[in-house]
């Protein structure tokens, strides 16, 4: 084989790479200035998060679907890196978001939430978490095991990862997730879930919902419903507390991470 043309081959596909990236430089910029556009109609309004949970896992879920449909030549974690970079880079756009964190969250954290926000950390998790129980523009990302009762509006909002091993079969006892926990907007959607934190037994704990994690006498458990503080103490009692509503990443099992 002639090694000038195997060179000159190779240089053709670079410069058209070189090619994509611009573009793809073009298309990260035209999609800045329209979050600039939506930080620009936010301006007026009162203090809160620019988080939006439920649309960014749609945006998540959307990339899973074409992820799963179209099979390229990456991995879904990568896809997802990518994307979870250019969301945190417009949340500092509209105004940037704390993000409270213990030794043991903080990379989980910043895998999540991107590289351009403000990140604080504190000698415990729950330091973390009564951090951001009234600052609209703060949330902390405790270990699942934190013990801590929400107040001031807060809640929890995410399961950390989004691409969760658990939903893969790893199932009860993964202690190396987290949970997001802040005042945030929680936007009601058929398919969300509620976490509770109950002191029961496992069989007991195991008909309320699907235990995620256990520490010592407490479980937490995700019931398949959208359910409020109220309704939970109605439903179940004082042994049942509690802790926030979100969506979970559907991912098919076949799927590669």
């Amino acid at each position: 084989m002639d090694e000038n043309a195997t060179k000159t081959g190779l240089d053709a596909v670079r410069e058209q790479i070189d090619t994509l990236d611009a573009q793809l430089r073009d298309l990260l910029v035209a999609r800045a200035r329209l979050v600039e556009d939506v930080a620009r109609s936010k301006a007026h309004e009162p203090a809160t998060t620019p988080l939006r949970p439920a649309r960014e896992i749609q945006q998540m879920q959307a990339l899973v679907d074409w992820h799963a449909s179209q099979k390229p030549p990456f991995g879904l974690a990568s896809l997802l890196a990518v994307w979870r970079e250019i969301i945190g880079a417009a949340l500092v756009q509209q105004g940037g978001l704390d993000v409270h964190v213990c030794g043991q969250t903080a990379a989980l954290a910043r895998d999540h939430f991107g590289t351009a926000l403000q990140y604080h950390l504190h000698e415990s998790a729950e330091a973390a978490a009564r951090a951001c129980d009234n600052d609209p523009r703060a949330v902390a990302v405790v270990p699942l095991d934190t013990q801590f009762m929400p107040t001031g509006g807060a809640g929890v909002f995410a399961r950390l990862p989004i691409l969760q091993p658990a939903d893969r079969g790893q199932g009860e006892g993964a202690h190396a997730g987290g949970l997001c926990y802040g005042a945030v907007s929680v936007e009601p959607r058929a398919g969300m879930v509620t976490l509770v934190r109950a002191r029961l037994a496992h069989g007991d704990a195991t008909a309320v919902g699907r235990v995620i994690a256990r520490n010592g006498a407490d479980t937490l458990v995700e019931i398949p419903a959208l359910l409020h503080a109220d309704e939970i103490a109605d439903k179940y009692g004082p042994s049942v507390v509690w802790l926030g509503n979100y969506d979970l990443l559907h991912v098919p099992d076949e799927q590669e991470a």
